[in-house]
């Protein structure tokens, strides 16, 4: 067999495949001629290449966020004036020719604030420190609409001019202090990766650039509102003067950056729950046996029901039928079948765009749904989706009520780059690669880069022990945590 999917969604699939490739090209030379004209160069870069820097260093410095709160190796920097921890293993750097921004992920402990970034802005005049406020969570903003962000309402605070007003973050826009006030200019643009090919993995990754134009510094009274005083002038930590004519004026280049962990289930308690049901893993215990067959073997169990078995294609794949009533699934396995070069060792993009109309169908008990994979290459795997709603979407083709143009385009786009169905190129995860290691990477780099809110576990071959496995951008390793 050269494809593996779920018969049930083919449907899906040639609508997602008629829908992109009419797009792709065009959309391309769009971005191309879009970083091209505003002439800016934005990339994400590691620790080591940021702090070379000397000047991104001195306002980590100066603003105190050297107090580290771990060995003195570590990248993880707790500030203890502004109260924020700042994950220093990367950021983006973007250089306009004229400044140039280094974009920090921020950490609180109150998990509700999960939308501010850290940008150390240097030009010929000044270097300053600005906390970015999105008014959003960060990881939300990569599925938004272009016409959504631009209705997001920024905030940059000038840290240097009052640490005091940042110990809780709701004083930010309580107290007086002073903030940039910019014209606002969103692009969907290309963010170089900055250890270039050495990962086997992709080149870039596509997110939200934002380029604020004609920047002035105000005084904000507190309480939200600002004053009309771009020109006030005022002193920071470093004595570096900031006026609407001075420092306060120009760009603001950034690029969100998610300092939050994804959602992950450490106890793997959708795992645990159906693993205590005997028939479940009666049948998923058998599974590394069925992967020499000739044909696809699969399983599914549905709330208030016994495991069955899906009914087969004349090509001989599993098609997971529509649910009934109130009925929903709680657990499906498959295989991919023998020849283990003609096969993925990893969940296809049919297997997931199957799983998202299932989702969006209201077939699925999501709370309870796991689905394993069995594969001739010698991988066994399980799925669960902690994040429906941005699964979903990801996936929502035009006739779907969830679907966003813009989001569908960069579905395109990783469609062709991880996986290109359509057989026009040289895909990251291929079926007939003999690393599955690589494959497993690229998979993890994929759901984690476009937030799916998906966790992939590692499993033994009769499916009893489960490890989470996630990508980790800093080494280009998988870490694994054993489930509990």
């Amino acid at each position: 067999m050269t494809l593996k999917k779920f018969s049930l969604f083919a449907l899906f699939s040639a609508l997602i495949l008629s829908f992109v490739h009419c797009e792709y090209d065009d959309h391309e030379k769009k971005i191309t001629a879009l970083n091209t004209s505003n002439g800016l160069v934005v990339r994400k870069i590691s620790y080591d290449e940021a702090f070379k820097n000397k000047s991104v260093s001195d306002k980590f410095s100066r603003i105190e966020l050297f107090k580290h709160n771990a060995a003195l190796n570590s990248k993880i920097i707790h500030d203890t004036i502004y109260d924020f921890t700042i994950n220093t293993d990367f950021a983006v750097f973007i250089d306009d020719g004229l400044s140039q921004t280094y974009t920090f992920p921020i950490i609180r402990d109150s998990q509700n604030y999960t939308s501010e970034n850290l940008v150390i802005k240097i030009d010929s005049v000044s270097t300053v420190a600005i906390l970015v406020d999105y008014g959003v969570p960060i990881d939300s903003m990569k599925n938004m609409s272009l016409s959504e962000v631009q209705q997001l309402n920024e905030r940059f605070y000038l840290l240097d001019l009052d640490p005091a007003l940042y110990t809780n973050p709701d004083a930010k826009m309580e107290a007086p202090h002073y903030e940039y006030v910019c014209t606002d200019n969103y692009v969907w643009g290309v963010v170089e990766y900055h250890e270039g090919d050495l990962t086997g993995g992709p080149l870039y990754e596509y997110g939200w650039i934002y380029q604020g134009a004609s920047c002035t510094m105000v005084y904000v009274e507190g309480g939200g509102g600002t004053g009309d005083s771009g020109t006030t002038t005022t002193t920071n930590t470093d004595d570096s003067t900031y006026s609407g004519s001075n420092g306060g004026s120009g760009s603001v280049n950034t690029s969100p950056i998610s300092g939050s962990p994804p959602l992950v289930d450490k106890n793997c308690t959708k795992i645990n729950n159906l693993l205590g049901l005997p028939e479940i893993q009666t049948e998923i215990s058998n599974m590394s046996n069925k992967t020499a067959d000739s044909t696809e073997w699969g399983r599914y169990k549905l709330t208030g029901s016994v495991v069955q078995t899906p009914p087969s294609t004349a090509a001989g794949e599993v098609s997971f039928p529509a649910t009934q009533g109130s009925q929903k699934y709680i657990m499906m396995a498959h295989t991919h079948n023998s020849p283990a070069n003609s096969t993925y060792s990893i969940f296809s993009w049919n297997d997931l765009v199957g799983i998202a109309g299932m989702i969006r169908n209201d077939m699925v008990d999501n709370s309870q749904f796991v689905a394993f994979l069995a594969t001739a290459d010698g991988t066994y795997y399980a799925l669960t989706i902690e994040n429906p709603s941005a699964f979903t979407k990801f996936f929502a083709t035009a006739s779907d009520a969830e679907f966003d143009i813009e989001i569908g385009k960069k579905r395109a786009r990783e469609m062709n780059i991880y996986y290109d169905p359509a057989k026009k190129g040289n895909p990251v995860i291929k079926e007939n690669n003999t690393n599955n290691l690589a494959d497993e990477k690229a998979f993890l780099q994929f759901i984690q880069n476009n937030n799916l809110g998906a966790t992939l576990y590692e499993a033994n071959s009769n499916f009893t022990n489960f490890e989470i496995v996630e990508y980790n951008d800093r080494t280009k390793n998988i870490d694994k945590t054993p489930c509990l």
